[in-house]
């Protein structure tokens, strides 16, 4: 057993979970821009299915995302950082 949070590649299954933690880290900014910022709206299954996410997970919780492209030449461009509001901080 592995003590401490766990990082691993997206899987399918995840998705759900994932939109849900998108939705709640950005909903704050909807009002400020009068619109839902490009995160939320974006295709997750996709994301996932072209290994672009990753998760990381505190026990059974969902704690955060981030999103990687593949930017050529062996380098990544950093997406998005979507982390759970009540992990924000720690």
């Amino acid at each position: 057993m592995r003590d401490g949070p766990v990082t691993r590649p997206a899987r399918a299954g995840d998705v759900a979970a994932i939109h849900r933690l998108v939705q709640d880290a950005y909903a704050h900014y909807v009002a400020r821009l009068g619109k839902p910022p490009g995160p939320m709206l974006d295709d997750y299954a996709r994301r996932i299915a072209d290994g672009q996410v990753w998760t990381l997970h505190a026990g059974d919780e969902l704690a955060g995302i981030v999103v990687l492209d593949d930017a050529g030449s062996g380098a990544l461009l950093l997406d998005n950082v979507a982390v759970a509001p009540a992990m924000q901080g720690k």
